[in-house]
C-alpha cells in the first residue's frame, strides 16, 4: 500500500517456481495530486524614517497542484503560476528603496518590481510584507514663496528653497531681512519662524507691511508730526 512500481522499470510478467529463485521489482512512494485554490497578498508599507506615510495591497488568486507523498504524508507544490505585477511607489521629492525585491526607475517614476508569491519551507505560497523606505532626493527642491502685502497690494516677494523633509529654522530673520526698501512689517504681525518642506511647494505666505515711518526731530518740527 502507498507504493508503486518505478515507471519504465522492467519486471517479470510470469514466474517459474524453483528453489531459491527471486526477482527484484523496483518501487517508489506513490503520490496523490489535488488542485489547490490559492489567494495571497503582498502588503507594501511606505515609510519616511519611522513614520508610515501609506500602504498598498496586491492580491493574487490562482490554482495550482498539491502533490502528496502517500508514504510520508509530505506535500509538495508546483511553482506559482502567477506573480504580483509591478506597482508605482513614487513619492515626489524622494528616492525609494525596499527590503524585498527591487526598485525600477523608468519614465520618471519608481516601481516596486513584479515578483512571484513568497513560499514557506514546503513551497506553499504565503503572504508577503514589503517595506519601501524613502530618502530625500537632493536634486529636487521645493520653494516657499513669501509675499509682502501692503493691504491687498503685493509690493515684493522672495522665496526660500529646501529639500523634501528639510526644516529651515531662521525664517523670521530671512523675512525681516528681505522686507522691500522703504517698507516695514506692520507691528504685532505674527511671522512664521520655521518651514518644514513636504513633497510639494507649500502655499505662499503673506506678510503685511506698511510704508516705513520716520520720526521727525521735534526741535526741528514744532508740530511734532510724523511724516511718511
Amino acid at each position: 500500500t502507498n507504493w508503486k512500481i518505478v515507471p519504465n522499470t522492467p519486471y517479470p510478467t510470469s514466474i517459474t517456481i524453483r528453489p531459491n529463485a527471486s526477482a527484484d521489482i523496483y518501487v517508489e512512494h506513490a503520490t496523490t495530486t489535488t488542485s489547490e485554490q490559492v489567494q495571497v497578498t503582498r502588503t507594501i508599507t511606505k515609510k519616511i524614517q519611522d513614520k508610515t506615510i501609506g500602504t498598498a495591497t496586491q492580491t493574487l488568486s490562482f490554482t495550482r497542484n498539491q502533490v502528496t507523498d502517500t508514504v510520508t504524508g509530505q506535500p509538495t507544490y508546483t511553482d506559482p503560476i502567477s506573480q504580483y505585477p509591478e506597482i508605482d511607489v513614487s513619492y515626489t521629492g524622494y528616492i525609494p528603496t525596499t527590503d524585498k525585491g527591487s526598485i525600477i526607475n523608468k519614465d520618471g517614476k519608481y516601481y516596486l518590481a513584479a515578483a512571484n508569491a513568497e513560499t514557506d519551507s514546503t513551497g506553499k505560497p504565503i503572504n508577503t510584507n514589503v517595506t519601501v523606505s524613502y530618502t530625500a532626493d537632493q536634486n529636487v527642491k521645493f520653494t516657499q514663496v513669501v509675499n509682502y502685502m501692503n493691504g491687498t497690494t503685493n509690493v515684493g516677494s522672495f522665496s526660500i528653497s529646501g529639500n523634501a523633509g528639510e526644516t529651515v529654522n531662521d525664517v523670521t530673520k530671512q523675512i525681516e531681512d528681505h522686507v522691500p526698501t522703504n517698507y516695514e512689517i506692520v507691528p504685532n504681525t505674527k511671522v512664521i519662524s520655521t518651514i518644514t518642506f513636504g513633497n510639494e511647494n507649500p502655499d505662499p505666505v503673506n506678510v503685511q507691511v506698511q510704508p516705513k515711518q520716520t520720526p521727525v526731530d521735534p526741535n526741528k518740527d514744532p508740530q511734532n508730526q510724523i511724516r511718511q
